[in-house]
């Protein structure tokens, strides 16, 4: 999973909700630390229109997985810390310079198989073997904080 300070909510669960069935290598940062939900309630139907209408949103749930491992208000912490914003200006995504997703092709790599010898090693190691070779990158620009 690659996170950022940004990662929240659904990513983090479904980070946490695999934990106890798979092995998740968590590359980037730290993510936002959303583990609750919220439900809204609104001013009945009837007084809508009225200028007293209002909107809550309580907090109604915390989020734990089977194991009942949660409460991370603080976010996750990666296995394999990046700071992509230490490697300015950002490549576009999907780029295989990306640092995270070199690191991802790197830990892929390096838990393959071994080739039985030369004939074996057919293509190059890149982000097409992984996402298709449809997948385009567009160029973006990210200017330093």
């Amino acid at each position: 999973m690659l996170t950022g300070p940004n990662t929240a909510s659904a990513s983090e669960m479904l980070i946490n909700g695999l934990h106890p069935y798979v092995q998740v290598i968590q590359v980037g940062d730290r993510t936002y630390g959303k583990d609750m939900a919220s439900t809204t309630i609104s001013t009945p139907e009837e007084i809508h229109g009225s200028e007293r209408s209002w909107h809550l949103l309580p907090m109604v749930y915390k989020i734990y997985n089977k194991l009942d491992q949660g409460n991370y208000n603080a976010g996750i912490l990666p296995q394999k810390p990046i700071n992509e914003f230490d490697f300015l200006p950002l490549v576009p995504i999907g780029d295989i310079q990306d640092p995270l997703i070199e690191e991802v092709l790197h830990t892929i790599n390096a838990h393959k198989p071994q080739a039985r010898n030369a004939s074996d090693k057919k293509h190059k190691t890149n982000i097409h073997q992984y996402l298709g070779s449809s997948y385009e990158t567009i160029p973006i620009e990210i200017s330093p904080r």
